[in-house]
């Protein structure tokens, strides 16, 4: 399972979760739960090795029954061809069309669940709507659970019928603090509604963002469902220290119509550009935006046509198009190796406030060594994906990493094979035991297979007197085949061993 460009950080989503759970009288359960689906893709099968998210590991497959789904079998039968050292039972060729028939197959059904149970929860709650109407009382709605109220309003916004008892509870729950950007987002945007009654509520609404600064929540839900293209912000600073004052504008194009803020100001930086990015957000919500394109987004989408009908030599100036999700490959890769985190950092931005210019820089430390390197974009997103794509050019392989430390090697060699192999710095590890001598006092003999990415194997053997120092010594063989020590190592090996002695 992977995040989608627009989720934030691991650790973002951590600190929100850490505080619902350690503050429920907080009642954000719900809006954190809606924030992790909005993150997450849906599942895909795929020949590809991926990660997990969720789980934070580099390299995920399930592996069940067989019985009980076909990739599971699958993923089986693959299992044991490599365990006998047989040739894969299928080619990539096959295995893609295979992923692409089970994710149908899964849409498909997910797709049929969906409108079963929806049509059996519509029901239920189009009678506590109409009990509600019907009702004396001055709230009927009042004793609701929140995921109840958020189906009715979300009932009363795609059939745009919004009852005064209905109305009446929105703003009650709105004043008391009740109502999550989830339910906001729902009434206001996600359906289109007119008429006054409507536009109280979106005007009550945008009055709650501007003071709850949940902008960036909203905007987030808009980019998942309408594919909003990411904002571009403008900000600058005045005065120093604890006298700054940050102001920020914000922009975007949505369905062909330009959205600009009005500047805002504010002693933190995230909250001019929240207010900034509410002032958008109100803007879409009661249609007020300028159809007409700019000039450089004109001249954007005539550049991108040209592109897709010409040959690469037509245009040898132009930068290689960097793909939607190059930033997304980079933080894997470094996750993968347990690099530090890329930095990106805007270096540049040149051009006309409304249809600037972004030059990005991606940096990466490993093992002290600093690589950067620069991207361009008439978006901040675009120049990021730029220069994640060129970064990755610039990294390590692995036979230009540093020699192990011989001191790691003689702790860990086991641990350093398996982890080589979930990196994909090799294809595979396995071992082998044999055992000798009698009960009390066995001798174990360990037998290392290491198959590097050209299908090369490194056979090596270890002996102990438990598995774990058999297949120790074994491990240590094998990393001493694939990574001989260099002169100047060796020198310092021998240093030691006369310090020692």
């Amino acid at each position: 399972m992977q995040p989608k460009e627009i989720a934030p950080e691991r650790a973002a989503l951590l600190v929100i979760i850490t505080i619902a759970v350690a503050h429920p009288e907080l009642d954000k359960l719900n809006s954190v739960c809606t924030t992790v689906n909005l993150a997450m893709e849906r599942a895909r099968y795929g020949p590809q090795v991926a990660g997990h998210f969720g789980l934070n590991l580099p390299v995920y497959l399930h592996m069940t029954s067989p019985l009980r789904r076909y990739p599971d079998l699958v993923n089986q039968r693959i299992l044991h061809a490599v365990l006998d050292r047989e040739p894969p039972p299928y080619t990539k060729d096959e295995l893609e069309a295979m992923a692409a028939h089970i994710n149908t197959e899964e849409d498909q059904m997910r797709d049929a669940k969906r409108v079963h149970f929806l049509a059996g929860y519509q029901e239920p709650i189009r009678r506590t709507i109409a009990q509600g109407e019907q009702a004396s009382s001055e709230r009927p709605f009042a004793q609701l659970e929140s995921g109840v109220f958020h189906s009715i309003l979300k009932m009363a916004a795609e059939e745009q019928r919004l009852s005064p008892a209905i109305a009446q509870e929105f703003f009650h729950r709105l004043d008391e603090g009740r109502l999550s950007p989830h339910d906001i987002y729902t009434l206001v945007f996600r359906f289109p509604t007119r008429g006054e009654e409507w536009d109280r509520v979106k005007q009550a609404a945008m009055n709650w963002l501007e003071q709850q600064q949940h902008a960036a929540s909203l905007y987030l839900m808009g980019q998942q469902q309408y594919n909003w293209e990411a904002p571009h912000y403008e900000v600058t600073t005045t005065g120093k220290d604890h006298q700054r004052v940050f102001q920020a504008r914000a922009s975007t194009v949505i369905n062909g119509q330009c959205y600009t803020s009005s500047l805002h100001q504010a002693p933190q930086k995230d909250r001019a550009k929240y207010a900034a990015l509410a002032e958008i957000l109100s803007d879409i919500a009661i249609g007020k935006g300028s159809a007409t394109p700019t000039v450089s987004q004109k001249q954007f989408l005539e550049a991108e046509s040209l592109l897709a009908f010409s040959e690469p030599q037509d245009a040898p100036t132009a930068p290689t198009p960097a793909t939607s999700n190059e930033k997304g490959r980079l933080l894997e890769l470094a996750q993968a190796h347990r690099w530090s985190k890329p930095v990106f950092q805007e270096s540049e931005r040149i051009g006309p406030p409304h249809a600037p210019t972004f030059t990005i820089e991606a940096t990466l430390i490993i093992d002290g060594s600093t690589y950067a390197a620069t991207g361009t974009g008439t978006t901040k997103s675009q120049a990021e994906h730029e220069a994640a794509r060129r970064l990755r050019g610039l990294l390590p392989t692995m036979e230009e990493k540093r020699p192990m430390v011989l001191a790691e090697v003689t702790t860990r060699a086991v641990s350093i094979l398996h982890e080589m192999a979930q990196k994909q710095e090799i294809a595979s590890v396995s071992s082998t035991y044999q055992q000798s001598g009698p009960s009390n006092e066995p001798t174990f003999l360990c037998t290392c297979v290491v198959i590097g990415l050209d299908g090369r194997e490194t056979v090596t053997t270890g002996t102990g007197k438990t598995k774990k120092a058999a297949a120790q010594h074994a491990a240590e063989q094998a990393i001493a085949v694939l990574f001989p020590l260099t002169d100047e190592a060796d020198e310092e090996e021998k240093d030691g061993d006369e310090q020692y002695h």
